[in-house]
């Protein structure tokens, strides 16, 4: 049986789409870590440059404060994205493991015979398992790091600018 990617997102859609406000406010959580990943290296930057430049150690004080306050907003948030995205992805491991069933008992008995029970617990409970681990870490991984690589290329373009100019 070929699958295309409409195929897989069809498929991704249907258990997800009733976590929708959840996905939405996972999305804009990310994008405030990812700006934040932006902007702490920019204070660190400015730290540098200031304490090179032998400014007052009360501007280096106000920046380190901010450095601190940025960085453990960002762990706030980082936990906050956890605990959103391991919730949607037990929602749509939980519920694809309720139409396995109702897939399983409409079967007739020659299926049973061909496999265990333990064959197919393990079957549903398993490799529902294996989902959620996809979904809820390699899924918001990847894209919260395609956004930074994006954040990153386009902070680099923007400085690039500035000094030229």
């Amino acid at each position: 049986m070929k699958f295309s990617i409409k195929n897989y997102f069809t498929f991704l859609i249907k258990y997800i789409k009733h976590k929708l406000l959840w996905i939405i406010l996972l999305a804009f959580i990310l994008s405030g870590s990812i700006i934040i990943k932006l902007i702490n290296p920019q204070i660190i930057g400015f730290i540098i440059d200031s304490a090179v430049n032998g400014q007052d150690v009360q501007v280096l004080f106000k920046a380190a404060l901010l450095f601190i306050a940025t960085s453990l907003f960002n762990q706030l948030l980082i936990i906050c994205a956890t605990s959103i995205g391991q919730n949607i992805a037990w929602y749509a491991t939980n519920t694809l493991r309720l139409d396995l069933i109702e897939h399983c008992l409409r079967l007739d008995m020659s299926f049973y015979k061909a496999h265990t029970k333990g064959e197919i617990i393990e079957k549903i409970d398993g490799d529902s398992t294996e989902l959620f681990n996809f979904f809820s870490n390699l899924i918001i991984n990847m894209f919260n790091n395609i956004f930074l690589i994006l954040g990153v290329i386009a902070l680099l373009f923007y400085q690039s600018i500035v000094e030229k100019y």
